[in-house]
């Protein structure tokens, strides 16, 4: 089988996704190894090996059950960077990008203010729920970038926490993987406990925020989030209208930026 004739297959099968493309060239990709979706064009005549070929087989079979692709690459993009994901740790959404961003907005004018009356000298950002660390190492790699570009030292860290000690080693593999496991610490805990007696300047989070009946039907293929039922129900359950995790987070007095209910970025009083 070439690789024209394995990418036209393996979209055939996948006509019922509403990416049939994109899926089928990320699970060859991952088979023969690749990075680039352009090599399969420039390659489409070359043949796969029977092993290859039986390991789409494989992969192509887990897709269709629902699984989410990230979880058969094991890895998933978010701002840019490869994240190391599986079962333990909820798949990065685009939606999580503007949580970042609004996050970095928040920084960089508090930063901006440091020569005149804000100093972010020992400052510290808590993400509450981290998950993969995909949301705190962002955050630890972009701030950086830009302190170095802007010609600025000064000293800061990130706390991230989940009560998932299998989601804390995703995140610490993540961390090492992109050099700041000396800038971020992981702590277990559940929400705000692990923070309670330390100094937080900016609290960040992606906290479970879908209905609980929407995971009900996640769980039976009756509606069009069937992957859900694939990642951690701790990571997404938000009770009855989504919003009890997001409600205790609201008792904070901290400047708080956090997704809630259909990935909307939003903020309390304090920030």
């Amino acid at each position: 089988m070439t690789i024209k004739q394995a990418l036209t297959e393996t979209m055939r099968q996948f006509k019922y996704l509403d990416d049939q493309q994109l899926d089928a060239q990320w699970l060859l990709l991952h088979v023969l190894g690749q990075t680039q979706t352009s090599w399969l064009y420039t390659h489409d005549n070359e043949h796969l090996s029977k092993r290859q070929q039986i390991l789409l087989e494989e992969l192509v079979a887990e897709r269709k059950t629902g699984q989410p692709l990230a979880y058969i690459l094991g890895e998933w993009e978010f701002y840019g960077r490869p994240f190391l994901v599986n079962k333990d740790v909820l798949v990065p959404r685009p939606s999580t990008e503007r949580l970042v961003e609004e996050a970095l907005i928040y920084c960089w004018k508090k930063i901006e203010q440091n020569t005149k009356k804000y100093n972010v000298e020992g400052w510290t950002i808590a993400d509450i729920g981290t998950g993969s660390g995909c949301v705190a190492i962002t955050l630890g790699l972009e701030i950086d970038e830009w302190l170095k570009k802007a010609g600025l030292a000064m000293d800061w860290k990130i706390i991230a926490t989940d009560i998932s000690k299998e989601a804390l080693a995703v995140a610490k593999q993540n961390a090492v993987r992109y050099n700041v496991a000396n800038r971020v610490e992981f702590i277990l805990g559940d929400l705000l406990q692990p923070i309670r007696d330390k100094k937080i300047d900016l609290i960040v989070s992606n906290p479970p925020y879908v209905p609980a009946v929407e995971l009900r039907l996640s769980e039976t293929g009756g509606n069009e989030k069937i992957g859900l039922r694939f990642e951690p129900r701790v990571a997404l359950d938000g009770g009855s209208d989504g919003l009890e995790t997001v409600n205790q987070l609201l008792k904070t007095k901290i400047p708080l930026i956090y997704e809630s209910v259909g990935g909307k970025i939003l903020t309390n009083n304090s920030a």
